[in-house]
């Protein structure tokens, strides 16, 4: 998510897409089983574009039914990290580890390991693509319909990425917060597969199909002006506004 927490003789570099899946193997054989990790998955676009500034990973399944949980999950997973020999160090909720690049063992990679305790669905949720709007937005746009269905419906409905969804009534919880994606897509009332709805592309298309929803679209760019600069560029911003505009044209 960055690729730059290393220093010194540890400090990072891109990754070429034919180096990744190597690299990884070797991550997993080297350090991910020996710490006792049961599962992994790829999130972001690393092994999709040409060259990648770093590789983000979710591991799993570990406890994560609580700040105090995570945390511990957390620090113990980076204690057994540096107990397989890794350079590693905490970066904000995740762990990034400097790892050699297979093939090429005097440069190193930053891989950023993600906990959750459903690997598959936290990867669903930043999925990333090899082209097209990025999977950022299709989150944005999934957080945006959680904001529409909230009003209409007089519930407070929130998605975060990672976290999932939450839904909350007169201060009450009535659905926990889930990664799930087919019970994201059936809270927010939209009525597809987990598949259908991984890119921002897929997505709108089935929105711009309900008319009640499709009517709120056209406040979307406003919605998201808050989130650009930074990681969300304005070219990359708008590149999701015109794929927008086009689903909504051709369903007229």
């Amino acid at each position: 998510m960055g690729g730059n927490a290393f220093k010194g003789s540890f400090a990072t570099v891109p990754i070429l897409c034919g180096e990744v899946s190597a690299t990884l193997e070797a991550f997993s054989k080297d350090v991910l089983r020996p710490a006792g990790v049961k599962e992994y998955q790829v999130v972001g676009s690393a092994g999709m574009k040409p060259v990648s500034g770093d590789i983000d990973i979710v591991v799993g399944p570990f406890d994560s039914s609580s700040p105090a949980a995570r945390r511990s999950s957390k620090e113990a997973l980076l204690q057994k990290f540096k107990e397989c020999g890794a350079v590693a160090e905490v970066l904000g909720s995740n762990i990034a580890v400097s790892f050699p690049i297979a093939g090429r063992p005097d440069s190193h990679v930053q891989i950023d390991v993600i906990l959750s305790s459903a690997p598959a669905f936290t990867a669903w949720l930043m999925a990333g693509v090899p082209n097209g709007v990025k999977g950022a937005y299709r989150n944005m746009m999934l957080s945006y319909v959680a904001k529409i269905r909230s009003r209409m419906w007089g519930k407070r409905i929130s998605v975060s990425c990672p976290g999932g969804i939450e839904v909350t009534s007169e201060g009450r919880v009535v659905l926990p917060r889930t990664e799930d994606p087919e019970v994201i897509l059936a809270t927010l009332g939209i009525p597809c597969r987990p598949s259908e709805a991984s890119t921002f592309e897929g997505l709108v298309t089935i929105l711009t199909a309900l008319p009640e929803v499709s009517s709120e679209l056209q406040g979307y760019p406003e919605y998201i002006q808050p989130s650009i600069g930074g990681r969300h560029s304005p070219i990359e911003a708008q590149r999701s506004i015109d794929a927008l505009q086009k689903a909504l044209q051709q369903h007229k």
